[in-house]
């Protein structure tokens, strides 16, 4: 299985974590600090939406959004990032992806999550009809955050609310996010019992920046996709869990080692956990905050993994069995795959 060789491009096509926020195109950056009257070079938005070379932890990489947070806080800025992503992910070939982001922390600048919500569905529609034979087709992903306190409680509880709302319309599950390591992730279990109750399908960050009790908990708050998921391979009955509930993980190589899971990438488990039988996806989790496409994330399997075309044809196939989205968008996927 692990023999190098032929091009993974055309294995990069579909990818199920990505963050609206962590991808914002530089170009659109650029305008949109200009826009706020903040006065950086290409360099400087690079230093401060870039993770640092020596990255110590997931805090500090979670630290690399506070600028784009900043330039999402207008329904213009959401609208014109939604769109610009939309063509970064079509000039790439890309066929289909869930892009994630949290309305609930884009409301500083007086918009109400349904209205942030509005906006990026709005920019998706921009695109669409500037590139109505675009094969590109994209669904939301809703996030909750990590945390604690009364006000986030409730900002989580309108996301889920709000997921469910749109289900079918723009978006396509909820999520939870954010520093895995501080908070718990069965501290979040009457969110996800809400989401149940509103037949919203979840993924859950877990097995990051926390151990396999994180993923754990996340299989038992019902999650059907795990946000990463590498540290599954820490315990046994954590692998058998997964294969048993058909979980596929979600996996973002440049991430894990930016945040210093790994320390290397000829450390990154690839072979482990196909080995185990674990369902894989690959995908970039932030394009713009590691710097990366799904293209690279293939390649460096390839060259450092022993990732082979073969493989990385049926890690894709995973992840169109894996969409949320529903089974004529998983069929098309897969016929293209097929050809």
């Amino acid at each position: 299985m692990f023999l190098v060789g032929g091009a993974m491009s055309s294995c990069a096509l579909i990818d199920l974590h990505v963050h609206l926020d962590g991808s914002i195109p530089l170009p659109a950056a650029a305008q949109l600090a200009a826009d706020a009257g903040l006065d950086f070079s290409l360099a400087e938005l690079k230093e401060k939406m870039q993770v640092p070379a020596h990255c110590q932890d997931l805090n500090q990489y979670l630290a690399t959004f506070e600028l784009p947070l900043k330039l999402m806080q207008s329904a213009q800025g959401i609208r014109a990032v939604a769109k610009a992503f939309h063509e970064q992910l079509d000039a790439e070939g890309i066929l289909y992806a869930e892009p994630r982001f949290a309305p609930g922390s884009l409301t500083a600048g007086g918009l109400s999550q349904q209205e942030v919500l509005e906006a990026a569905l709005a920019g998706r529609a921009d695109f669409y009809a500037e590139h109505p034979q675009s094969a590109l087709h994209t669904a939301y992903i809703i996030c909750a955050m990590r945390g604690t306190g009364e006000e986030l409680k409730h900002k989580n509880e309108e996301s889920i609310d709000l997921a469910a709302a749109y289900l079918g319309n723009g978006v396509v599950a909820a999520d939870l996010a954010g520093a895995e390591a501080l908070f718990a992730t069965e501290n979040f279990s009457s969110l996800f019992a809400e989401a149940q109750r509103k037949d919203v399908p979840f993924t859950i960050h877990a097995g990051e920046a926390a151990g396999p009790e994180s993923i754990k908990a996340a299989l038992r708050l019902g999650a059907q996709r795990i946000g990463h998921g590498v540290r599954s391979l820490e315990d046994a009955g954590v692998i058998q869990d997964l294969k048993a509930a058909n979980v596929a993980l979600e996996i973002c190589p440049t991430s894990n080692l930016q945040t210093r899971i790994f320390e290397s990438i000829e450390c990154f488990p690839l072979e482990q956990l196909l080995d185990a039988g674990l369902t894989v996806t690959i995908n970039t989790d932030n394009m713009t905050v590691s710097n990366t496409t799904l293209s690279r994330e293939f390649e460096l399997l390839q060259q450092h993994c022993g990732l082979d075309k073969n493989t990385a044809r049926e890690l894709t196939e995973n992840a169109a069995r894996a969409v949320f989205s529903d089974s004529s968008e998983k069929d098309r996927l897969l016929a293209h795959l097929r050809q």
